[in-house]
């Protein structure tokens, strides 16, 4: 599947950040050997996804391999571009500025996340409606 070249930034960030995520797990076990496998393979199931990916302009990603791992990070990513608006709605309501910016930006990456995902067939996490208003 070809990723639109609009979204190849928010999908790369959406990675690292699942990548952060698996490193930060590393710190807290310290030096318990037992808990390292787990966030061992999470951190090399979405580095391989971000090498498939890569950090071109576009890319056409191999779904079986990394189909979950994309829909993973997307869908974290969804969360968080949903809560964005929510926020910036309330920044809008509270009358500070840069809200309708927030919205705006976060509502755009909304619905590319969603259509990129509903046209590789990944799932959508519920909590829809921020596209509404």
């Amino acid at each position: 599947m070809t990723v639109p070249p609009e979204l190849m930034p928010v999908l790369v960030e959406a990675l690292l950040e699942r990548l952060g995520d698996a490193a930060v797990a590393f710190e807290a076990l310290g030096f318990d050997p037992d808990g390292y496998p787990e966030p061992l393979e999470r951190f090399d199931t979405f580095r391989q996804a971000l090498d498939a990916a890569g950090w071109g302009a576009t890319a056409s990603i191999d779904l079986d391999a990394h189909g979950d791992a994309i829909g993973a990070a997307l869908a974290e990513r969804l969360r968080a571009e949903r809560h964005a608006v929510a926020e910036g709605r309330e920044s809008i309501e509270q009358g500070h500025q840069g809200g309708e910016t927030q919205v705006a930006r976060a509502r755009r990456h909304t619905q590319m996340i969603e259509t990129f995902m509903r046209d590789a067939g990944l799932a959508i996490p519920p909590g829809g409606g921020e596209q509404d208003g």
